[in-house]
């Protein structure tokens, strides 16, 4: 019983709160909600970003390996490319 009135009342000042900023904010402009086209993109486009992250630590963790081995690689997936059918 007495969790029900908590959450009642943290529903009610929340509510009042949400008015009393909108009170004081009057001009304030709200974000349109985004197409399912845009939500899709806005996901490809984190997903690609996750990856590129994950290409990169990988490959600086083969340079890592390599330089501990005495073998120095250029920064970059190329030069990275160009170089491993030689050290193998």
């Amino acid at each position: 019983m007495i969790s029900v009135f908590r959450i009642t009342i943290t529903i009610i000042s929340s509510l009042a709160l949400s008015g009393v900023v909108h009170a004081l904010h009057p001009t304030m402009k709200f974000v349109a909600t985004k197409t399912v086209a845009q939500l899709d993109l806005q996901a490809l486009h984190r997903v690609r970003e996750r990856l590129v992250s994950q290409r990169t630590g990988i490959i600086n963790q083969i340079r890592a390996f390599l330089l501990e081995r005495g073998v120095a690689v250029r920064q970059g997936q190329r030069f990275l490319r160009a170089e491993l059918p030689r050290i193998l």
